[in-house]
Formats: structure tokens, sequence, C-alpha cells
């Protein structure tokens, strides 16, 4: 069994920044612009519309989404 490959990143969030984790099946249904359009408005439902929005591109994977808000 071979190591995993871990990669770290850091960054400083400014007042009132995003940062949005998925997995590749957002991805491969959604590009990053339409993606951004998505999560625009900072609403609880912005998960839910974007699997809808996949789906109706033709996305068939399952895919996880979190959105982490900046509140400095």
């Amino acid at each position: 069994m071979k190591d995993p490959r871990i990669n770290i990143a850091t960054h400083d969030l400014q007042s009132s920044e995003r940062i949005l984790l998925c997995s590749d099946g957002l991805n491969e249904a959604l590009d990053d612009t339409q993606i951004a359009a998505l999560f625009v408005n900072e609403s609880e439902a912005d998960p839910v519309n974007s699997f809808k929005a996949a789906r109706r591109a033709g996305g068939s994977d399952d895919f996880s989404v979190i959105a982490l808000t900046s509140e400095n």
C-alpha cells in the first residue's frame, strides 16, 4: 500500500470571503463560472441548488459540497 499524498494550503480569509470545497462530481458537471454563480447568494440552499444544477447539466456522479464563510 502506498502512503497517501497530502497537500496542505493556507489562506487568510478576508471579511465575508467564501471558500467552496467540493468533490469532483460537481466540477465534472459544471465549470467554475457556473459554480460561482450558484453560490453568490450565500444561502443555505446553495448546496441543494448546486446539486440540482449539476443534474440538469447531465451530471450523474454523487458529490459533496462544503461552503465556508469568513465572518470577520
